[in-house]
């Protein structure tokens, strides 16, 4: 008895150092090639990067298989009621996530490094998640679609960080990219275990953005709160440029949305005109942001939420009212902003004069970068702000100007292996959420799927007009989803539990078999056993 309990007891601490090797060799590997690009001769460089990454993609592949999940000792994924219960650091983990994630919309907040207070706390979060792992509770990693994508994506960027023109800068960038595309979303699967936590981050999240609201409001009337001012007529709020105004609350509206109308949380009618002054906030932020695309990334995820029949009346009247409360900011401020069509005006003008909109300037890049591309389309320029810049003609001035768009920018910098990483890393999140949608187990679980999808449209749409930067207010749709797919469901659904339409989704075909977390289907509905089957 005594041999094998000892058996057993080194046989559960191997389990649990093996699921922590993947992120105790990431933080390892990212300082080592720190020190390697400035202290080490190139070959060296070269050789210890191919070697890095050949280890990280076998073990993101073995972490991020399905039976890398989080289980206790009896099998379980954390649905048991007799489970032991959560260990203090990861309980301290979750609510530094959620400060962070509080935060995440104030780009202009930042400390040292150059680092913003939402990026210091979640690498908090992460730090804690390490710990609690180390003491026992296990590490979760994501599905194997997402971290070979990233693998693709990371090899592109690593490919072209030797021919960039700061090598140690492109490292820290693909190092960041790593841990925006594949750590982050392990933090936010093992920390929001429970619909309520993951609906609670979402609320935070709309928060978060309907602050940038309220500050562009403050500089509307002359305020400038925490540092930050407007520009022209467009207002900033938190962030550092309008445009990234934009594209916080056109991300971020959809959940706020989808927050207000929540019928599961049973708030108090005050509580509930809480939460659509901030969805009200959210919208003003975006018609003051004076950002294009960001007002068509907008329309794309309200047009995808619409179009669901799960959406119930109240959430389509308050799309109205968001309208509404839009365009009234719109006829309040007068002159002291550009309005929608304004801005459309501005953006589509032709280049005559020096006057070009900032649309020609995008189309001269395009036009610029394109050679480069066609000279070498497997290694890019690598991701520092250096290797990202072309010069064009600007109204009568010759500027350096980023690469926008996210094909061009990811083909012009990572090379065709960071497209293809990326594309790929998009299409996989969208199809895991849209099979999770599918197989949800009620109606109120699918809501909270399908408002995260209409989000990571929000953010395609945004990425598609912006340069290649790692933004954390829009790949927190990616997060958000993984974490969505790995709670734990019940296998039998409640008999008063409402039947799900899955007419809209009945022409499309998964991908994967067995592409959700754990694989399998998450409830026993006839409909959605058919679906699976298939």
């Amino acid at each position: 008895m005594a041999t094998q309990g000892a058996r057993s007891a080194t046989s559960v601490i191997s389990r649990r150092l093996s699921s922590l090797i993947s992120p105790v060799v990431l933080i390892v590997v990212a300082a080592l090639a720190g020190l390697a690009a400035g202290l080490l001769s190139p070959l060296v460089t070269v050789c210890l990067g191919v070697v890095g990454l050949v280890v990280l993609m076998v073990l993101w592949i073995r972490a991020a298989l399905p039976w890398a999940r989080r289980k206790d000792q009896t099998g379980s994924t954390g649905s048991d009621p007799d489970a032991p219960p959560e260990r203090a650091e990861l309980r301290l983990a979750r609510l530094v996530f959620y400060l962070g994630t509080l935060t995440l919309g104030q780009s202009a907040l930042r400390f040292a490094a150059g680092l913003t207070v939402s990026e210091f706390l979640f690498f908090g979060a992460l730090a804690l998640c390490v710990l609690a792992g180390l003491r026992g509770e296990g590490f979760t990693g994501v599905p194997s679609p997402i971290a070979v994508a990233v693998g693709i994506f990371v090899l592109g960027g690593a490919l072209s960080s030797f021919d960039a023109q700061s090598p140690g800068g492109s490292a820290y960038q693909v190092m960041h990219a790593l841990y925006v595309l594949l750590l982050w979303p392990c933090v936010g699967a093992m920390v929001l275990r429970s619909r309520g936590q993951l609906v609670a981050a979402i609320g935070l999240w709309s928060l978060s953005a309907a602050l940038d609201g309220l500050d562009a409001l403050a500089q509307l009337v002359g305020l400038h709160v925490l540092g930050p001012v407007r520009q022209g007529n467009r207002m900033t709020g938190l962030t550092e440029n309008p445009n990234d105004l934009g594209g916080v609350t056109s991300i971020a509206l959809v959940p706020a949305l989808f927050i207000a109308t929540d019928k599961t949380a049973g708030r108090s009618p005050s509580r509930q005109a809480l939460w659509w002054a901030i969805v009200a906030l959210v919208g003003t932020g975006l018609v003051l942001s004076g950002s294009v695309a960001g007002m068509a990334a907008a329309a794309g995820a309200l047009l995808i939420w619409l179009s669901s029949p799960l959406v119930r009346a109240s959430a389509r009247i308050a799309v109205l009212a968001t309208a509404v409360c839009a365009l009234a900011v719109v006829v309040a401020a007068g002159t002291r902003i550009s309005s929608p069509i304004q801005r459309v005006t501005q953006v589509t003008s032709p280049a005559s004069a020096g006057n070009n909109g900032s649309g020609q300037d995008r189309i001269s890049v395009a036009e610029q970068a394109w050679p480069r591309i066609k000279r070498d389309p497997v290694v890019g320029t690598g991701l520092d702000v250096n290797d990202s810049d072309v010069t064009i003609i600007s109204h009568a001035y010759s500027v350096p100007y980023q690469i926008h768009g996210l094909p061009l920018a990811a083909w012009y910098e990572t090379g065709l292996f960071g497209l293809i990483g990326l594309l790929g890393l998009i299409g996989v999140l969208a199809v895991l959420g849209w099979r999770g949608v599918a197989a949800a187990r009620d109606e109120d679980d699918a809501l909270v799927g399908w408002a995260l999808l209409a989000a990571l449209i929000a953010f395609v749409i945004e990425a598609m007009t912006q340069p290649l930067v790692f933004q954390q207010y829009g790949w927190v749709t990616g997060v958000m989803l993984v974490a969505w797919l790995y709670q734990p469901r019940p296998l039998q659904i409640p008999e008063t539990a409402p039947a799900i339409d899955r007419t809209a989704a009945a022409h499309l075909r998964p991908l994967w078999p067995s592409a959700l977390p754990g694989g399998g289907s998450r409830s026993t509905d006839p409909a959605a056993a058919r679906w699976n089957a298939w």
